[in-house]
């Protein structure tokens, strides 16, 4: 078994076997990602702003004008940077919306993989670490099972800018780094903020680093340095601003103090290896107490490491050590500490939304410490790996754990896609009913027809209006109190219940009204107007 075991270190010590890592890693998230594709809100919203860009009519939401069919109401994106929309309308000319975004998840995988690559090569451990970090990332769900919408393309050029950070602070003579190199550097610290406003904090985390260098070695050229990575993101934001003009949402502005928001913390540093997410609900539905008790476990474990990586990095402040671990230390504490301020922030001032109970708040979102996360499990595996003692050997414990966790939901999760059949929660079976819908409209489509979508879920209306050939949403809500009338022919289709459509009837009893689909999983029906 040894000799097994010997012999596997010789092989994973070879660098092809290290490039075949990468290109297993790559493979497998990007895999990952195609099949449980991401169309909540968020993104469905952004998307659909795209198709607005398209049509001419700007970075906008598009309703039908519910005293006039025929006509377009249209109301401002709100809550989102206009980036991504753009991103994506920039590919979708030639490629359906789906797919355009699909290809941007894609690419942002490689760049997160090849980044987090580039970053354990300058952190000059040993072959045999960086597959083993490689096989994990390949395979486990966590961040990538909690991120949505724009979250991977932040943490993947979060990553990049790490990455390209690390490289440069190695080569001899970093603090006389050529200008071109802190601008690009610059620009790769702006990126996420073009696509999240919750990335603010992580613009923050290089300067931020710069600055504790440049006291702990009493040298000002980390703060020069600082100060033009800071300068190129603030000129690259203005700019932002002013071309591409973005609207905040209502709640952003509103102000209190909610301390007991906070005790909704999330345990993001324990899910960062365990991603125990759906067991430990089934386990409070069915025993309270025992899910309390394991919640609180995960929440202890993550305080704890989040105390270690700071503490970590304060004795090597003492230490004033100049090596790229140490480096990558300081990035870490710095990376946890200002996202844990700012969404902190934001959860003591701003009420939480009441659409769940206790009211959603920021600081129990996981995907909003998804950089960190990765970072942490860089972090982890390395100090584990590479140290000897008491908490280097519990660490140990708790990386192997992890890798036998992932290796086993992997596997399970394979099992129930290729062999079981069983495709829950993918992209197909979250979506399923709404895929359903668009595979009768499709066919209905005439060359010349307007064809207007109407559901009691604006969600699923923009949904459908991304994977269909429909021209124009409209709420159910609208439509009741709208005089449904066009001032040109169009097809209206509607998604709702019987009793829904009663109630339509009862006040257009004129309408003539085509049943397309009428059973206990579906009823979509169709008015010529």
């Amino acid at each position: 078994m040894i000799k097994v075991l010997k012999g596997l270190v010789a092989i994973c010590s070879k660098d092809g076997f290290v490039l075949l890592a990468i290109i297993f890693a790559i493979i497998l998230r990007m895999d990952y990602e195609l099949k449980f594709a991401d169309f909540y809100a968020d993104k469905s919203y952004q998307v659909y702003a795209a198709k607005s860009i398209n049509d001419g009519t700007g970075c906008s939401i598009v309703t039908a004008d519910p005293n006039d069919l025929s006509k377009d109401l249209y109301r401002n994106l709100e809550g989102y940077p206009p980036g991504y929309s753009y991103l994506i309308a920039f590919l979708s000319p030639t490629i359906s919306y789906h797919n355009a975004a699909n290809i941007i998840d894609v690419l942002a995988i490689i760049l997160l993989v090849v980044a987090t690559f580039v970053i354990l090569k300058n952190l000059e451990i040993k072959n045999v670490l960086k597959v083993l970090f490689l096989f994990f990332i390949a395979i486990t769900p966590s961040p990538f099972g909690y991120l949505s919408s724009t979250d991977l393309l932040v943490s993947s050029f979060f990553m990049a800018s790490i990455a390209f950070f690390i490289k440069l602070y190695r080569k001899p003579g970093f603090l006389n780094t050529r200008s071109q190199h802190r601008i690009f550097l610059g620009v790769l610290i702006y990126v996420p903020l073009y696509f999240k406003y919750s990335a603010l904090p992580l613009i923050l985390v290089i300067p931020g680093v710069l600055i504790i260098l440049s006291i702990i070695h009493k040298n000002i050229k980390y703060f020069l340095h600082a100060s033009m990575a800071l300068l190129v993101v603030l000129v690259l934001f203005v700019m932002q601003k002013l071309i591409l003009p973005d609207y905040p949402k209502e709640k952003v502005f509103a102000n209190g103090f909610f301390p007991k928001q906070l005790l909704q913390m999330d345990d993001f540093a324990f899910k960062a290896f365990y991603y125990l997410e759906f067991y430990i609900t089934a386990i409070k539905a069915s025993f309270q107490g025992i899910g309390s008790i394991l919640t609180i476990a995960s929440l202890l474990i993550s305080f704890g490491l989040i105390f270690f990586i700071i503490y970590d990095a304060a004795q090597r402040i003492k230490a004033k050590n100049k090596d790229a671990f140490t480096l990558f230390s300081f990035i870490t504490a710095v990376c946890v500490a200002l996202l844990l301020g700012f969404l902190s922030f934001l959860s003591l001032r701003i009420p939480g939304e009441t659409w769940q109970n206790p009211p959603w708040t920021y600081v129990e979102e996981t995907r909003y410490y998804a950089s960190a996360m990765i970072l942490l499990q860089v972090f982890i595996f390395i100090y584990a790996l590479s140290n000897k003692g008491i908490l280097a050997k519990g660490l140990k414990y708790f990386i192997f754990g992890a890798l036998i966790f992932s290796s086993l939901y992997w596997l399970k999760q394979n099992y129930n896609l290729y062999i079981a059949g069983n495709d829950a929660y993918t992209f197909a079976s979250n979506y399923k009913k709404q895929l359903d819908i668009c595979s009768y409209i499709t066919p209905l489509k005439r060359d010349g027809e307007k064809i207007i979508y109407c559901s009691t879920s604006e969600q699923e209306c923009i949904f459908n209006a991304i994977h269909a050939p429909i021209d124009n949403i409209i709420d159910f809500r609208a439509l009741i109190k709208s005089n449904l009338e066009s001032s040109s022919p169009l097809k209206l289709f509607i998604h709702c219940s019987k009793q829904e459509m009663d109630t339509l009837l009862l006040k257009f009893p004129w309408i003539h009204l085509k049943t397309i689909k009428n059973n206990d999983e579906l009823s979509l029906y169709l008015i010529n107007i």
